[in-house]
């Protein structure tokens, strides 16, 4: 997982707009969310999880609710053996 503040969310959305999300999480596996909820309940914000970013108007002031995304193409789970 990759936690990161003030990222730009204009260029994860297919409109190309809007302004920074305070908190970005890009995880890289879906066994990282847990992770992620506990994080955002330790600080007491409930995360939005950010698909493809082509139902989201973000506004031009931007974001302060925690973002979550996936960081890896497809839905990350992996087949277990």
């Amino acid at each position: 997982m990759h936690v990161r503040a003030h990222v730009p969310l204009a260029p994860l959305t297919t409109l190309g707009i809007g302004g920074d999300a305070a908190v970005l999480a890009e995880l890289t596996d879906v066994a990282e969310f847990p992770e992620v909820v506990v994080m955002a309940e330790q600080h007491s914000a409930r995360p939005l999880i950010l698909g493809g970013g082509s139902n989201i108007l973000v506004s031009d002031a931007g974001c302060t609710t925690p973002i979550v995304r996936m960081a890896t193409e497809g839905c990350g789970v992996r087949a277990r053996r």
